[in-house]
């Protein structure tokens, strides 16, 4: 085995020690509880930070212990200037702290968050789906773990990421178990167990193989179980950990399973309860009840009944919380559609609001307009009207000069016609006669033309008149 790295001291010596450790992760899995350590020690100077605390959460997830970088992920989660694809990679790996935890409220808004922050393809979204996956199983949604499951497992296998998502097999395979599917639970985990293989990941050959003698115990099968049990504790025995690693552990189970077949229900117990203390803070609610309602048909038939009653008890407390948190998750499912469907409503209300109101707005156009041409028909009857009245009045006070000045005239040409008929008769026309005919006819003319002045005066008046109406 190559010397670890010396540790870096300072920030821009942080990559290039990453990537050695990366590097060193990918050749040789089993050594991430020896990196974990390293990266742990730098977690508490000032080269903490968002890339450090990715890294140990990915070490914490390959042993399944995502609890151990929960404090380095909320931190890094605080910094200010976090991008959209950090945050959502540190939201999923997060998530599954809090899913180990039993806060499955907290998971569910992380992995929210992660899913909405994260790029198509990305492997934040592969890692926010894998853990949505586990929070559908540990909610008791087998069908939704299993579309969730194979939605990322198919992401981050074209991402080529050597990370611990062959875990995703075994999870995919606990949910097919709850569908009844035996036949896709088996291709399941002959898959997760090929590949844990080929990445030398013994503990997770060794859980997934424990499956197969799940299954062939069920399908009675005692020889394939026989056999698939040796492979499991042989591939257990590869696991960095010891006793408490994951897969000695589900060994120790499949073990006591395999004694309770052949009838050795004491030791099957005893088994069972070892393997319990080392993996009860693993398992979700329902599955520690399943397990400890069999511990509690073991210890009956062992001739336990006292003990055989208190796991029992235990098993249906358990159970009775895990309804308890499915009816919480389903009634919040109910008042999310309730509230969409509600915005929905007030949104459709809301349009049909403008739609009344852009309405009634035409509407009011259209009156308005229509006032403004009545306005102004008004506004011009009423000048017709007044002009009206002034024309009237005007012809009143045209009518008497007009006529005086005609009678001026007609006086006057009537004077100059009798002097042409006097004329054209022969008759005698004094000189005299003639310039007084004539002067008549002179001071009818200037009357008329002084009654038409006036006349025309009162014209004048008119005109400004009908200016100002």
């Amino acid at each position: 085995m190559e010397s670890a790295p010396a540790l870096p001291t300072a920030p821009a010596e942080l990559p290039a020690w990453l990537a050695a450790q990366r590097s060193a992760y990918r050749l040789a899995p089993e050594r991430a509880a020896e990196l974990l350590t390293a990266a742990l020690s730098l977690a508490q100077g000032a080269l903490a930070g968002p890339a450090l605390a990715a890294w140990v959460g990915t070490l914490a997830l390959e042993l399944r212990s995502p609890l151990r970088a929960q404090a380095l992920l909320v931190a890094a989660l605080a910094e200010p200037g976090l991008g959209d694809q950090d945050r959502a990679l540190l939201e999923a790996l997060a998530a599954r702290a809090d899913i180990q935890a039993q806060r499955l409220d907290a998971a569910r808004e992380r992995l929210q968050r992660a899913l909405l922050a994260a790029e198509p393809g990305s492997l934040a979204q592969g890692l926010a789906l894998g853990g949505s996956a586990q929070l559908a199983y540990r909610e008791g949604a087998a069908a939704a773990a299993v579309v969730q499951a194979r939605q990322a497992l198919a992401l981050l296998a074209g991402l080529e990421w050597e990370g611990p998502w062959v875990q995703l097999h075994a999870l995919l395979a606990l949910a097919q178990r709850e569908l009844g599917d035996a036949e896709g639970r088996q291709a399941s985990l002959q898959r997760g167990c090929a590949l844990a293989l080929a990445q030398q990941r013994w503990g997770e050959a060794a859980l997934l193989t424990t499956g197969l003698f799940d299954l062939a115990l069920e399908q009675g099968q005692p020889q394939q179980a026989e056999q698939a049990l040796q492979q499991a504790s042989d591939y257990a025995a590869r696991e960095p950990g010891g006793a408490e690693a994951p897969g000695h552990a589900m060994v120790v189970f499949s073990r006591a399973r395999w004694l309770a077949a052949r009838g050795d229900y004491a030791a099957a117990c005893a088994g069972l309860r070892e393997a319990l203390s080392q993996q009860r803070h693993r398992l979700a609610a329902h599955d520690l009840a399943d397990r400890l309602n069999q511990l509690a048909d073991w210890l009956v038939l062992a001739e336990q009944p006292t003990e055989a009653l208190a796991a029992a008890r235990e098993a249906q407390q358990l159970q009775l919380l895990h309804d308890a948190r499915a009816g919480r998750r389903h009634l919040d499912l109910l008042r999310q559609q309730s509230d969409i469907e509600r915005a929905e409503q007030e949104r459709a209300a809301s349009e049909t609001r403008v739609l009344a109101l852009e309405r009634h707005h035409a509407d009011l156009a259209a009156t308005l307009a229509r006032q403004r041409a009545l306005h102004d028909e008004l506004v011009e009857a009423r000048k017709l009207a007044g002009l009206g009245q002034l024309l009237i009045g005007l012809a009143g006070r045209l009518e008497a000069p007009l006529q005086r000045a005609r009678q001026q005239l007609e006086a006057g040409q009537a004077s100059d016609e009798a002097l042409l008929d006097s004329v054209r008769l022969g008759a005698g026309v004094s000189r005299r006669a003639l310039q007084q005919g004539l002067q008549q006819t002179l001071a009818g003319c200037q009357r008329a033309q002084r009654e038409l002045e006036q006349a025309l005066a009162e014209v004048s008046n008119y005109q400004s008149l009908r200016d100002e109406v």
